[in-house]
């Protein structure tokens, strides 16, 4: 389904809300193991939270008048006979955040349920196959999946991820080159003094060719009014050259291959650029 937004621009990776850290921690079966997901920011009172919770970390280090935003903490979770409970809160300068002074319902020295928590937990093992980038999340060995409702443990699985092939049209400037290179620009409006920013989520197949797009948006960058007729011609053709690309990237995450996000910024002075080389 196509949609359509003025004036703004989305960004399709995931940011880190209110300062919640996306990285915490678990007590799992007697080890404590990294963990990118943040159970917090499920909460419907999660802004609040996190303002409680940055004044107490200001108040245990810093003078008074030192007060700055500061949100580098993280917090620490924990399975007990299958119940997920929150367990700390922690900043990074191992000052420990006394949960009743956020939670005034709990008792001193009482852990969360967190019930609240219906979802995913993901943990992260091993070395790392891929870095972070625009169009793929991090990617490690090995992944833990808890699967979590009404804040009890579900079920959990092991994944072995892997890569399978790396396209090299997506190396440095390579696939915007292709793009620019392979619109019709004749039946595009002109792109002054605004950008089209074209959003497209892809599944690549295990051959590497496309399997279908998930879903497409657009932004427009530079105009505030109503939304025009000529909007529609953007992502057909844009799509139209996506089906041009040779190959894409497979790889293998939580047992299925990685989808692709893509964000395809049409710019008048990219376009000259790319066209003169």
């Amino acid at each position: 389904m196509k949609k359509i937004y003025a004036g703004i621009i989305i960004l399709l990776l995931p940011l880190s809300a209110f300062g919640f850290r996306d990285v915490g921690f678990l007590i799992w079966e007697n080890d404590t193991i990294r963990i990118i997901s943040n159970p917090l920011w499920e909460r419907t009172d999660s802004r609040l939270l996190n303002e409680k919770i940055v004044e107490k970390i200001k108040k245990a280090i810093y003078p008074e008048e030192l007060l700055w935003d500061f949100n580098a903490y993280h917090a620490e979770w924990i399975l007990l006979n299958d119940s997920l409970f929150l367990n700390s809160i922690n900043p990074h300068n191992d000052v420990e955040i006394n949960l009743n002074d956020i939670f005034p319902d709990i008792g001193k020295n009482q852990k969360l349920f967190a019930s609240w928590v219906n979802g995913e937990l993901h943990s992260p093992q091993g070395k790392t196959l891929i870095s972070g980038s625009v169009i793929h999340n991090s990617l490690l060995e090995q992944e833990i999946v808890f699967t979590i409702e009404n804040g009890l443990l579900k079920k959990y699985e092991l994944f072995h991820n892997r890569v399978i092939s790396l396209s090299n049209l997506f190396d440095d400037f390579g696939f915007i080159n292709f793009v620019y290179r392979n619109i019709n620009w004749e039946i595009l409006p002109d792109l002054t003094n605004r950008q089209f920013i074209i959003y497209l989520s892809v599944q690549p197949n295990e051959q590497g060719k496309l399997e279908y797009i998930i879903e497409e948006s657009i932004s427009i960058v530079g105009h505030f009014g109503a939304e025009m007729p000529e909007n529609d011609i953007f992502v057909p053709e844009i799509i139209r050259v996506i089906k041009l690309v040779p190959e894409w990237d497979v790889i293998y995450q939580r047992g299925r291959i990685q989808e692709v996000w893509l964000s395809i910024t049409l710019d008048k002075r990219l376009k000259e650029r790319v066209l003169r080389e």
